[in-house]
């Protein structure tokens, strides 16, 4: 029997989330669909930690269905949940407003009454998370952005776009592949605008932030670098597989703060090192969380 891959959780701010409206549906029943957006993500899944401003059930207490407003420092994600989504219903209708909340969901899309595609989220795992771990969200979701601003801006001086073109400044195949999908439809993107959105995210929590402290490789140059965050990679992929056949996890895997500790004490990898290569294997689906806070292969 083929396993179906899961789709893995992107950390997207709301800001490049509702600039996207290029849909790609999927040829057969059970296949996914996805969004791409102006920035070359191609999504199904998404993980959002942010503030819950609002909240209204507009079915019943015996059917509730939760119409729900996440925001993060660029904007507001529109997230719901309702008899399909058991536990997500049953957390939302717990929280309090204003709370800090996770949310991993699916993508939702639909058409508005003047006939423009409207993307939203629906809910599959929510929790109630402190500042801490929405600033570290934040952190992490720029990091990832950058990676992509970093290659667009290059990638728009170019005379003429290409897949092998774009694999010559950085890309990986599939984000070339997207990326192109996504100029074709969007046209040239306005990236000053993302690049003041993140700025002023990551000042909202660290306001001695300076643009040059976030800067990340984009894979054409540091050869020695690179070759040693792959052996990282590589090593923390072994361990977790390790683990999980340890502890009989393969269907939830195992908790993330439990392992990240396990692996820090056992190798010379730091904590920094260690999330930004499960950051980039997640990206890159090799890693997915299949219940908030855990870690597993796919």
């Amino acid at each position: 029997m083929t396993m179906t891959r899961r789709e893995v959780g992107w950390r997207l701010f709301a800001q490049e989330f509702m600039d996207t409206d290029l849909y790609l549906e999927g040829e057969e029943e059970r296949d996914p669909n996805y969004l791409i957006t102006p920035l070359g993500a191609k999504v199904n899944r998404v993980f959002v930690v942010g503030t819950m401003t609002e909240k209204e059930n507009v079915k019943s207490p015996e059917d509730p269905f939760w119409n729900t407003r996440i925001t993060d420092p660029t904007g507001m994600h529109f997230v719901s949940a309702g008899q399909y989504q058991p536990e997500a219903t049953s957390q939302f209708q717990q929280m309090e407003i204003p709370s800090f909340a996770a949310v991993v969901g699916k993508i939702n899309v639909y058409e508005g009454d003047d006939g423009d595609l409207m993307t939203s989220l629906r809910a599959e795992n929510v929790k109630n998370v402190g500042e801490n771990e929405r600033d570290l969200w934040t952190l992490k979701a720029a990091k990832s952005t950058i990676r992509r601003l970093k290659l667009v801006d290059k990638a728009q001086e170019l005379d003429e776009l290409s897949k092998d073109s774009l694999m010559e400044l950085g890309f990986k195949e599939e984000h070339a592949e997207n990326f192109l999908k996504a100029h074709e439809h969007y046209g040239e993107v306005n990236t000053e605008s993302y690049w003041n959105a993140i700025e002023n995210a990551v000042k909202f929590i660290l306001p001695e932030y300076e643009s040059k402290d976030l800067t990340v490789e984009t894979g054409e140059e540091g050869g020695s670098e690179i070759e040693d965050f792959e052996k990282i990679k590589s090593e923390i992929m072994e361990l977790l597989e390790e683990k999980i056949e340890e502890k009989g996890a393969s269907e939830h895997g195992v908790d993330f703060n439990d392992f990240k500790d396990y692996v820090t004490e056992e190798t010379d990898i730091s904590d920094s090192e260690f999330e930004e290569a499960v950051d980039d294997l997640r990206a890159n689906g090799e890693l997915y969380e299949p219940v908030l806070g855990n870690l597993n292969t796919i």
